[in-house]
């Protein structure tokens, strides 16, 4: 049975031995209270929130983000979702149904049971200067919801379910912080330089079925940032040249190019019904957002649009999954003949499975590299020896996953480095306490220590030494846009961008 909705009310009239009450003492607050109970609908407000034109007897009963925030549906991202969830403190700062920017904090009341029975909310204005910066603490509060991705479900996911699940916290994560109508990212295709539409709120079949080229004109304000790499806001779109029509009626929009590195992957696009609906701090916050975007569509495997390919499409693909193939099992072999270089028949087996990979991959190259001109994959890059410029100087591998880290080790070694290795970042740092290290290749996210205190060390130690983060997308510590790396890799990578990553630092 529901609690009575004024129960928690006459509660906080009561009053103590002192004659105060605690409605008294939290109406005299020039913060905005609010008490939620578990099916997010309020039981009361201070004085606080009636001057902000919430009245208490208009209000109870309705649902917080409804009335407050003025949201369709329930973000389960909300402070009073996580707070009911966890039964600890959450907080965001999100824009008011009144068009001003709230800090909230949700506080969890427990019951004797210690199960959550209300959710204290405390609003505190927090429109101005401070804007900003509250907005991207709760980008970096929220964002892990976003990364957090479990691998093997994912896996299991259709690509359909994937841009679905992708779809869901976007909106989940951006709506309430930015005023837009709808949302389009655009993916693209690298050998027609086509800007194809993979995930998508708010557009009819017509907008959704155009196609745009990457061009820095006449393919409107996406092709434009697909092509510079840069942002763009556009404040009015009745009067920007480089507008194209989006949704009907739009009124103003804003573009981030998505990449990775250097390499633009596509492009984000929201349009509002509003003129001047977008500020320049926005653009900011939606640039750091499209960053994440990058990461998650990389970790979700999201990067390809899922249509029909030519038949050379297929093959060098396929010449990427079997030589990826064969170059696992050559670090096997290595690592085998590492651990076996005393038995010399053993040895022996190991060097003709060698050739016969070796020889595989060789072939392979032949029959399926249907463009002479193009390089080939990773396989001819991971069985290239020594590299002169990589010979004899020293390098750090931190990677705490055991077979990561010994495959990097043996492909550093064949490559001419000096390697040593750490399975966390408090060995890696003691490590380099130790030797001076040319090159540290360094996983984000480790026990004990991560890569962000692996960089810092490095730079104090010797500012020249090159440092390449590797991560897998999901980055709690944000050591990747804390701290400027000579490079950024996502797991999983092809040896060959190792390879031009490290040639880059030292050439």
């Amino acid at each position: 049975m529901s609690p009575d909705l004024w129960q928690i009310t006459r509660q906080f009239d009561s009053t103590n031995a002192q004659g105060l009450s605690p409605a008294a003492v939290l109406n005299s607050l020039r913060i905005g209270v609010s008490v939620i109970d578990r099916n997010h609908n309020i039981v009361w407000v201070n004085r606080e929130m009636e001057a902000r034109g919430w009245v208490l007897e208009n209000v109870v009963g309705t649902c917080f983000y409804r009335t407050f925030m003025g949201e369709k549906e329930l973000p389960t991202s909300s402070p009073t979702s996580r707070a009911l969830a966890s039964g600890e403190p959450a907080e965001v700062v999100e824009r008011g149904a009144d068009g001003r920017w709230y800090e909230v904090i949700s506080n969890p009341i427990k019951g004797p049971d210690g199960k959550v029975e209300y959710v204290v909310e405390l609003c505190r204005d927090v429109t101005g200067p401070r804007s900003l910066e509250a907005r991207l603490e709760s980008l970096y509060h929220t964002v892990d919801s976003l990364l957090a991705l479990d691998a093997q479900v994912v896996a299991r996911m259709t690509h359909a379910e994937r841009v679905e699940l992708l779809k869901r916290r976007i909106l989940e994560l951006s709506q309430h912080l930015l005023p837009y109508d709808n949302f389009i990212l655009d993916l693209v295709n690298e050998e027609s330089k086509v800007l194809e539409p993979v995930l998508f709120h708010g557009y009819d079949d017509t907008v959704r079925m155009k196609r745009r080229r990457v061009g820095e004109t006449g393919s409107g304000i996406t092709g434009w940032a697909a092509a510079t790499g840069k942002p763009y806001l556009c404040k009015e779109t009745m009067t920007d040249p480089l507008y194209m029509r989006g949704i009907a009626n739009a009124r103003s929009s804003m573009t981030v190019p998505l990449r990775i590195g250097d390499t633009v992957l596509g492009t984000f696009n929201v349009e509002s019904r509003q003129p001047n609906a977008f500020t320049e701090d926005d653009l900011k916050y939606l640039e750091i957002l499209g960053h994440f975007l990058a990461i998650a569509l990389n970790t979700m495997n999201l990067l390809q649009v899922e249509e029909v390919v030519s038949v050379r499409r297929v093959a060098e693909r396929l010449a990427d999954r079997i030589n990826n193939v064969l170059a696992e099992i050559l670090t096997s072999v290595y690592l085998l003949k590492q651990q076996y270089i005393m038995d010399e028949d053993y040895v022996g087996r190991l060097n003709v499975v060698d050739r016969a990979v070796a020889k595989i991959g060789e072939e392979t190259g032949n029959v399926i590299r249907l463009d002479r001109e193009r390089e080939t994959t990773v396989f001819p890059a991971f069985i290239t020896m020594v590299e002169p410029k990589f010979k004899g100087k020293r390098l750090l591998v931190a990677e705490d996953q055991d077979h990561i880290r010994e495959a990097l080790v043996a492909i550093g070694k064949m490559w001419g480095f000096e390697v040593d290795s750490a399975p966390d970042g408090q060995v890696a740092i003691e490590l380099m306490g130790k030797s001076r290290y040319d090159l540290v290749l360094s996983d984000v996210n480790m026990p004990r220590m991560g890569g962000g205190e692996v960089y810092l060390e490095a730079k104090r130690l010797d500012p020249k030494t090159g440092v390449i983060f590797i991560t897998g997308g999901y980055d709690p510590s944000h050591a990747t846009t804390k701290y400027t790396a000579d490079a950024l890799l996502y797991k999983p990578f092809k040896v060959s961008m190792l390879k031009a990553a490290i040639a880059k630092i030292f050439q």
